[in-house]
């Protein structure tokens, strides 16, 4: 991208910091930007405009991302994270018990903030809150300036990360790879950290992952492909530890598993497909 193609959006957002005493909030700036240019600026690819670039989040080595979300561009972990975006606020408008704009919003398992970098373009700082256990990511949140609030919780999700209570929680790419304690702890904790009639949007492995060439399923051999297949089809739950972890590794739910498990404290609304990435499909739930 040049400045050149944006040059208007850039002056005005420079304009508007320069002239902000005290620094505006980072959705008082942004929240007024179209979505896809915005994620345009984040990426930094412009020149000039030192205020703009003072104002949005730094990305962390390209080693640390690829080595977390996968080995693409960093234009395409935009590009997946603002499609989750936009699908979450519809979600929100059509079940939430409070609009978007209004919410309290927590993201579980942040991560270095790939998510909240966009969710705070239009979600107010004293309301966007997001936790890891990795204090790596947390550390690389602080020093990136991701807007939010964030904290470390603990690897188990024994304890609750804040004693908060939240309109809309997400969980993006977390449940793929929790063992089924690990899930359940986290879903105690983020029942516990839920409005009543607050929704829930979790990512989940689909079934196809496991006939899939390539990727996490070329650890697997092709017996154990087959025997996940057949256990895929009883409803069983599926999770293969990474080496040396017990709570961490590749996780298969199946449709069947989350209407039986995941309905204690919550409604299961809609099994939902997110285009930009198949491996991860959305989960909608209202806490009870």
């Amino acid at each position: 991208m040049t400045a050149h193609n944006y040059k208007p959006t850039l002056e005005i957002l420079e304009g508007r910091l320069k002239a902000s005493k005290p620094q505006a909030s980072f959705a008082d700036t942004f929240a007024d930007i179209d979505d896809d240019l915005f994620a345009f600026l984040l990426l930094k690819d412009f020149d000039g405009y030192p205020n703009v670039k003072a104002a949005l989040p730094d990305w962390p080595p390209d080693a640390i991302r690829i080595d977390s979300v996968g080995n693409f561009p960093l234009a395409e972990s935009v590009k997946e994270a603002l499609s989750f975006y936009k699908r979450v606020r519809e979600w929100q408008s059509k079940y939430g018990n409070v609009p978007f704009d209004e919410a309290s919003v927590l993201d579980y398992g942040c991560g270095w903030g790939r998510m909240l970098r966009v969710f705070g373009k239009n979600v107010l700082p004293d309301k966007l809150y997001g936790c890891d256990p990795n204090p790596v990511f947390i550390d690389f949140c602080k020093s990136l300036r991701v807007p939010g609030n964030i904290r470390l919780s603990d690897w188990e999700s024994r304890q609750r990360a804040f004693d908060l209570e939240f309109d809309l929680a997400y969980c993006f790419s977390v449940f793929t790879h929790t063992s089924e304690i690990l899930q359940f702890n986290i879903l105690e904790r983020l029942a516990e950290m839920l409005t009543s009639d607050g929704l829930l949007i979790a990512t989940v492995r689909p079934g196809s992952l496991i006939e899939s060439v390539g990727g996490e399923m070329e650890y697997f051999t092709e017996e154990e492909k087959l025997d996940w297949l057949r256990r895929f089809e009883k409803g069983s739950f599926l999770y293969k530890p990474y080496p040396g972890s017990i709570h961490w590794g590749i996780t298969v739910i199946p449709e069947d598993y989350l209407a039986a498990n995941w309905t204690k404290h919550f409604e299961l609304l809609e099994i939902a497909c997110f285009y930009q990435n198949w491996t991860q499909v959305p989960v909608i739930l209202r806490r009870k």
